[in-house]
């Protein structure tokens, strides 16, 4: 009997081991045509005895999920040629709950066997499935980029890559515009540096919902590591297997972003100068020009515009954490600059930092740029008459159940439509899809004539979709998450970076800062406050928690939070809710609870990270905004505290 298995058997029988772990752990190390660097990690944490390290890479198989599929490429405890001798990860770590070669190229098998059959039902049975794939600056991001497209070539698709770390938003624009089958970007997002993953896209240049997220799902669960490994050895003998984007496409791309401000012409009549981070991610290659040739004096963090696998100058590159911001805040200071702008890795995400009127900078949440951005949208839409009369009501402001309910109030206020939806972009990408589609059928049938939605510009597609459809004045999600055209389907920290400048330089004109316009509209809607709570589930036993948390919410929810009654919840694994469309919302754990004194907590488990994630809201209407911030911060305070000791209890 070979070694590793004798390792398997005696921890097994000391119940040192899951029979889930040992049945996973099997299926990899006696695959026939396991990589040699697989196998020979296996045997090297089995030799040392590493059983909680085993554990938490083989308790389960990468799920595909929300974002296609994300996780770990460097293990805690390393195994042997896993790291080179100066501690840098030389491969991916080896785990079935892991990123690496072998999870990526199951993951690519998945989406090309869905591709391919979705071409054959839709009588486009001699076409070849097209991939475009984008990867960002992480650990291992180009290998599994080339590993992706080597795949499609295998399996007889087509595959373009881009040339340089390019932008998740970057990559769905290109899907659309070069009209591919779909498109991958090889990303962990806002993710640790210890993270990679696999992020799909469809034709329309949206993440996948149904119902091909379930195709795919079902293909990535039916291939087994023999199947896997037997189609990663072809790539040895394979060269290349992919063709390089042209590098005009960055161009394209960053004519489309200027249609972004509403208003463009305020650049020229109040210049602004602002400071701007990276966060050692893809975002400077298109944020700088796009900046600078709108006439924003751009000041970009140059130790953060290193693309560093490492993220060696921020503990998390996440633009949510404010320590992330540190540099910028300090370069905004040195410059007297009085707006920072920050991206996170993938660049789909974006922070902002204003000046306020004492003089510091401060970093605005996720849902108070929301609010900005869509209260000077709609102002300014309104004075370029865009939405003049009924037409505002074939416009809509498009966010996430969990992002600020203050915008339904300022969408009422204005006469457009409110919609919401699940968590994830992917779902604000299914509704302008849903328009596109309503547009150009209500076209058709109103005048007998087709449009290609794809190549009409900005002001034509604009007056399509007021007349005959929906158009989006603003996509928005409390993450930090933001889009303004929907040339791209997903969040855009490219075109929301306009959208803010454009807002900034139009309150600056007028004397007024950021804080300055929230406070006018918290005066007239009431001050809305808001706190998000993460509940960490790493590793086996942490999923574990987080499952029986779900499971319990579900069989038994909550009554009470703190000393607050809950009058009404939305139960989304149950109930059947409909969105502003009257189309059906999906069924998911995910929880909202209203409570007695203007107060709403939701509840859910993050698609993309191994945590719970907890939002509470609370509004208060007193005009003295002094007050109404304290009282509202101790709300939350006292709501969040009672959420953690619920959850830690149902945890248990």
């Amino acid at each position: 009997m070979e070694s590793w298995k004798k390792h398997l058997i005696k921890a097994l029988e000391a119940g040192k081991l899951r029979p889930s772990v040992c049945d996973f752990l099997e299926e990899w190390r006696g695959a026939a045509h396991l990589p040699s660097w697989s196998a020979g990690a296996i045997d090297d944490l089995l030799a040392r005895g590493e059983l909680e390290e085993l554990t938490n890479r083989f308790f389960c198989v990468a799920a595909f999920g929300t974002a296609g599929i994300r996780g770990r490429v460097i293990g805690n405890r390393p195994a042997a040629g896993e790291l080179d001798k100066d501690g840098q990860p030389t491969c991916a770590a080896v785990g079935s709950a892991y990123i690496n070669d072998i999870n990526v190229a199951r993951a690519a098998i998945a989406l090309y066997r869905h591709c391919e059959n979705w071409l054959c039902n839709r009588d486009d049975r001699f076409d070849v499935p097209k991939l475009i794939i984008a990867y960002d600056s992480r650990h291992f991001s180009r290998h599994f980029a080339e590993i992706t497209a080597g795949i499609w070539r295998v399996l007889g698709g087509h595959a373009l890559l881009f040339n340089a770390p390019r932008s998740t938003p970057q990559l769905s624009f290109t899907v659309r515009h070069l009209r591919a089958t779909a498109g991958v970007v090889i990303t962990a997002s806002h993710n640790p540096r210890w993270d990679n993953g696999f992020k799909a896209y469809f034709a329309d240049g949206a993440q996948v919902v149904e119902p091909h997220a379930s195709s795919i799902t079902n293909a990535y669960a039916s291939i087994s590591t023999e199947e896997v490994c037997v189609i990663l050895s072809q790539l040895q003998s394979s060269a290349g297997g992919y063709q390089i984007l042209p590098a005009g496409l960055d161009e394209m791309y960053l004519q489309r972003l200027q249609d972004s401000a509403v208003d463009p012409s305020i650049f020229q009549i109040c210049p602004i100068e602002i400071a701007y981070t990276p966060l050692h991610g893809t975002g400077y290659p298109i944020m700088g020009p796009l900046l600078e040739r709108v006439g924003i004096h751009c000041h970009a963090e140059e130790s953060q515009c290193r693309m560093d696998p490492d993220f060696s100058t921020v503990q998390l590159p996440n633009p949510e954490d404010g320590k992330a911001l540190a540099l910028v805040l300090k370069l905004a200071d040195q410059k007297r600059l009085d707006l920072a702008l920050a991206t996170d890795p993938d660049a789909d995400r974006l922070a902002i930092a204003a000046r306020d009127r004492s003089g510091h900078m401060r970093i605005l949440s996720g849902n108070e740029t929301a609010i900005l951005l869509a209260a000077y949208r709609l102002r300014a839409m309104k004075n370029t008459r865009w939405l003049r009369g009924k037409r505002a009501s074939h416009a809509a402001i498009i966010a996430s159940y969990v992002t600020t309910p203050l915008l339904d109030e300022l969408a009422k206020a204005a006469g457009v439509r409110m919609i919401r939806t699940l968590i994830g972009f992917k779902w604000i990408g299914e509704k302008l899809e849903d328009y596109e589609h309503g547009a150009t059928a209500s076209y058709r049938h109103a005048t007998g004539m087709s449009v290609d939605y794809r190549t009409i510009d900005e002001a034509h597609r604009r007056e399509l979709l007021l007349t005959h459809s929906t158009y989006l004045v603003l996509g928005a999600e409390e993450s930090c998450g933001y889009m303004a055209i929907d040339c791209t389907r997903d969040k855009d920290s490219h075109s929301a970076a306009l959208m803010a400048c454009e807002a900034f330089a139009w309150l600056r004109r007028r004397r007024k800062t950021i804080q300055d316009f929230l406070d006018e509209i918290y005066k007239r809607y009431g001050y809305h406050g808001d706190r998000l709570l993460n509940i960490h589930c790493a590793g086996a036993d942490g999923m574990d928690r987080m499952n029986y948390c779900l499971r319990s919410i579900a069989e038994k929810p909550l009554t009470h939070v703190g000393g607050r009654k809950i009058i009404r919840c939305m139960d989304f694994s149950k109930d059947n809710i409909r969105d502003g469309d009257g189309k059906a919302i999906p069924k998911v754990p995910f929880w909202i609870f209203d409570l007695t004194g203007g107060s709403r907590v939701a509840i859910r488990a993050s698609g993309t990270e191994p945590k719970m994630k907890c939002y509470m809201f609370h509004r208060t209407a007193k005009r003295d905004l002094k007050r109404a911030m304290v009282e509202t911060s101790a709300v939350l305070d006292d709501m969040a505290a009672a959420v953690q000791a619920e959850l830690d209890r149902r945890m248990c």
